[in-house]
């Protein structure tokens, strides 16, 4: 069984799942959606046809979310800036912890007594 509200609620999520989108455009857009197809329904249609269509007419996710992208773009470009940030610092921690490694294991294996060209060995092997 359709349910109006549900498939609205679904919409809108998907929408807002984009990250582009406010919440004072999502309600708009809803405003839109919910009078298009409060016409349909007047005009005879069921509300699945008037909420397939009227979906239609809006145009579908991807494209709203790219045209409030163009509109809104602090939300596009902040959520890309924060993953940059993050995977520069995963790199350096990376870099860092394997740089930590190498050298706590050259000092145990001079504590153990091997010299340089049996490091230069070991390395080529590992």
């Amino acid at each position: 069984m359709f349910d109006l509200n549900t498939e609205i609620l679904r919409w809108r999520k998907d929408l807002a799942g984009r990250d582009v989108c406010h919440t004072r455009d999502l309600d708009e857009l809803e405003d839109h959606l919910r009078e298009e197809i409060g016409r349909l329904s007047r005009a005879g249609l069921s509300h699945e046809e008037a909420f397939l269509i009227a979906t239609h007419r809006l145009g579908p996710n991807g494209e709203l979310s790219s045209e409030f992208a163009k509109v809104n773009p602090a939300p596009f470009w902040s959520r890309r800036f924060f993953w940059m940030v993050a995977g520069a610092l995963m790199y350096l921690f990376i870099m860092n912890f394997a740089g930590a490694v190498a050298r706590g294991s050259a000092c145990l294996a001079a504590f153990q007594g091997l010299r340089g060209y049996e490091l230069g060995g070991f390395r080529a092997i590992v």
